[in-house]
């Protein structure tokens, strides 16, 4: 009973005028309005972007050398998301930090902090292990989510892949830090 006047409590004071979250509006243009109004990816000498995909959402933070062949970018807001790339194994993986566990978890928009996968508190060093697998498996260990790079930044709310001037170079940073590397050919 104490948990339902809990919940009671925090729903009434959830629907306050002023909401944390709330659904987007669902994009109603046809597929033909939304590559139409695209405007094409901008990528800075350190291979921070914005404009990326068909509804120019993706954006990403500099390149960052993590040493051995590796590099960074952070993605979107904060610094949970990451795309990680091997420019000697021409790979990628974009790893997703999971929730910061001391949040109150009663919410009904999901969690608003996750845990750093940067900086000096990240709970991986994404430097470690010897090429991307390795550190997969240390990731998940700590709850960490991998995903493809290409079906998170270079594919279509439909499911095909983005025309060439919305694409992410996933191998950007290799280009900067790694220049005779296989993944910046």
């Amino acid at each position: 009973m104490i948990r339902g006047t809990l919940f009671g409590a925090v729903c009434a004071f959830a629907a306050q005028p002023a909401l944390a979250c709330s659904p987007l509006p669902a994009d109603t243009r046809s597929q033909a309005e939304i590559l139409r109004s695209s405007t094409p990816v901008r990528v800075t000498a350190q291979c921070a972007f914005t404009h990326g995909g068909v509804r120019d959402d993706k954006y990403g933070g500099i390149a960052e050398d993590l040493g051995g062949g590796r590099v960074s970018q952070i993605l979107f807001d904060g610094n949970s998301t990451v795309l990680v790339a091997d420019c000697t194994r021409r790979e990628a993986a974009v790893l997703t930090a999971p929730p910061d566990p001391t949040e109150d978890p009663i919410s009904t928009c999901g969690p608003s902090r996750y845990l750093p996968l940067t900086g000096p508190n990240a709970i991986l060093d994404l430097s470690a292990g010897g090429d991307l697998r390795a550190l997969m498996a240390r990731a998940t260990a700590v709850g960490v989510r991998e995903g493809n790079p290409i079906t998170i930044l270079n594919t279509t709310p439909w499911g095909t892949q983005v025309p060439r001037k919305d694409r992410i170079d996933l191998l950007c940073g290799c280009k900067l830090h790694y220049p005779s590397s296989p993944g910046a050919r």
